[in-house]
């Protein structure tokens, strides 16, 4: 983000003119489960590969890849990653030719899977959450006993709502649901 708006500034400035350079803003989604954490390293390292800069992900001087394997670096935490898969796993799964294989014998799916149901629209996912909570705001959802809204995060989640979609109909911060709709945060709200 800062990168774009940075050229931008630079862009603008030195050719004299005004408004967007790139088309849409600047997105991003946190990881909210172990799936999609494993799914993401992967694509990150492989796009140098699939896009015939190297061969190997370990080529590439760019990616964090080597940095999983020895080189020191303040920017990664790799004993995260390696607490939920070991150095052989990780290296096996970043290979073009063997990841897909690795994935299935592993139970790790290469389509995002966080286990819910299939996505809703946002006019679905309104419709539903305003059912479960009988509320037809995120102003009422508000009003609502703290320990009830939490269960019905959870609940949302589970019927197939997007966190983003949820945090905009409960007014929260889309931060605030991925806390709320973990089950150990339900165990504690308990």
């Amino acid at each position: 983000k800062r990168l774009k708006q940075r050229y931008s500034n630079w862009y603008h400035r030195h050719y004299g003119c005004t408004g967007t350079i790139f088309q849409g803003r600047f997105f991003s989604k946190p990881i909210d489960n172990e799936a999609y954490l494993v799914n993401a390293i992967r694509y990150v390292h492989l796009n140098p590969v699939k896009a015939k800069l190297c061969k190997t992900p370990m080529d590439y001087s760019n990616s964090s890849y080597r940095y999983y394997f020895g080189d020191v670096s303040w920017v990664i935490d790799r004993d995260f990653v390696f607490e939920r898969m070991n150095q052989v796993f990780f290296e096996e799964y970043h290979k073009e030719d063997r990841g897909n294989g690795v994935a299935d014998e592993y139970g790790v799916f290469l389509k995002f899977n966080d286990n819910l149901c299939k996505p809703l629209s946002d006019r679905d996912a309104k419709k539903l959450m305003i059912s479960l909570s009988k509320c037809s705001d995120g102003a009422g959802f508000q009003r609502l006993d703290r320990d009830k809204r939490w269960r019905l995060i959870r609940k949302f989640r589970q019927k197939g709502c997007a966190c983003q979609q949820i945090a905009s109909f409960i007014m929260k911060s889309l931060g605030a649901v991925y806390y709320w709709s973990r089950p150990a945060a339900i165990k504690a709200a308990s």
